[in-house]
């Protein structure tokens, strides 16, 4: 429902969806910050200095002051989102349009991972998700072509160029695909995780 993400997906559909039927969808808004929305960070820090060390510690499930949501608690509005999807988009390619902290939690969700995973990544430089990026999820295996019965495959494209019509488009996929499953673990695996 935000202004960039309603652009961004005209400018993509132009491209690659010219024929495209796009909705809102509210459950994709972007996190809500409660109090600190538009709160500078060194005021927030020195007003919530509880809150303030919980966001260093526990990230995934730190929520801002004033009724603002964890990363955990819009990864439960993405996953009714994904339920829709299933109900009403089966056999359709879909685009979804959204900020990059939504982007974060689509990647928690649709690959699986662990929270140690997520934060890890999240830390990570190289995983940044700039701007403008576009994740290409498919359940298409992209050595064989075979379709499997859910996604386990992601690629990521950072980068935008000008094509002959002069509109501006994601470069070619990178072709570095990422395969990804659902883990998991027997008794002993569990017991042998850190606590």
């Amino acid at each position: 429902p935000y202004v960039r993400p309603r652009k961004t997906a005209g400018f993509v559909g132009q491209v690659a969806a010219p024929n495209a039927k796009w909705t809102h969808d509210r459950r994709l808004r972007e996190r809500d910050w409660g109090d600190l929305d538009n709160m500078p960070y060194k005021e927030y820090v020195k007003g919530y200095p509880e809150n303030a060390a919980r966001k260093q510690t526990d990230p995934l499930y730190w929520a801002p002051v004033g009724g603002g949501e964890s990363i955990a608690q819009v990864s439960n509005r993405f996953r009714d989102f994904l339920v829709m999807l299933q109900r009403e988009c089966e056999a359709k390619n879909v685009l979804v349009s959204v900020h990059g902290e939504f982007m974060w939690v689509a990647r928690l969700v649709l690959e699986y991972m662990s929270d140690e995973t997520w934060l890890r990544l999240k830390r990570d430089a190289s995983q940044n998700i700039p701007n403008g990026a576009v994740l290409h999820y498919t359940r298409i295996n992209p050595e064989t072509q075979e379709q499997a019965r859910s996604m386990h495959w992601v690629s990521q494209t950072n980068t935008w160029t000008r094509n002959e019509n002069g509109l501006i488009v994601p470069q070619e996929e990178s072709g570095l695909w990422q395969y990804f499953e659902k883990p998991h673990y027997t008794n002993e695996q569990l017991l042998a995780m850190d606590d």
